[in-house]
């Protein structure tokens, strides 16, 4: 499996998605292709003691960024050579899995509605967000229910490698959750 990542995407991007996508590299052995600016991506690694690129591990430069103030329409087409589009681009031709941001979700959603187009079928995209495997919820009787929540395999593991790497006292306690999906 490839996972086409977007390091320019998010509140502590590039820092957060690219050593995310290196930890799930190292440890579940899947290709990552990050793409964005290719010397921010660079220099994170560097601060990170990793001189060379991992095997599996491609960068895709672009030198734009959809920042959340962009208009979410018109993002993807007034900036052609941001890390979502060229990202969109790559996963549109064939070159990954799936596509995976944490950046603008209307600029996504957007963009990938135009770009990519909807399975046949699913008339409105929705986004998708990581969870637990399992949860509580409380019924209107008062009892508790076992839920489980339906994400695929790699939005799945995306959301764990954001949670891994955000800076912060959890980070240095390793994983706050387990990958528990199918065979990657």
């Amino acid at each position: 499996m490839k996972i086409i990542v977007d390091a320019m995407g998010g509140d502590n991007a590039p820092q957060a998605p690219v050593m995310g996508a290196i930890q799930a590299n190292k440890e579940y052995g899947v290709g990552i292709t990050l793409v964005g600016r290719g010397e921010d991506i660079l220099k994170v690694l560097e601060e990170n003691g990793i001189r060379e690129l991992p095997a599996g591990v491609e960068i895709a430069h672009a030198s734009e960024v959809v920042e959340i103030c962009d208009n979410p329409a018109t993002a993807f087409r007034e900036k052609k050579d941001s890390s979502l589009t060229v990202g969109l681009n790559l996963l549109k031709a064939g070159e990954g899995d799936a596509f995976v941001s944490a950046g603008s979700t209307g600029a996504l959603l957007g963009a990938a509605t135009l770009l990519i187009k909807r399975i046949r079928g699913i008339r409105r995209a929705g986004p998708g967000g990581a969870h637990r495997k399992r949860r509580r919820s409380a019924d209107r009787r008062g009892g508790q229910r076992e839920m489980s929540a339906g994400v695929s395999d790699p939005v799945r593991l995306y959301g764990l490698l954001l949670r891994r790497a955000r800076p912060g006292p959890s980070s240095a306690q390793g994983w706050t959750a387990e990958y528990r999906g199918g065979a990657l």
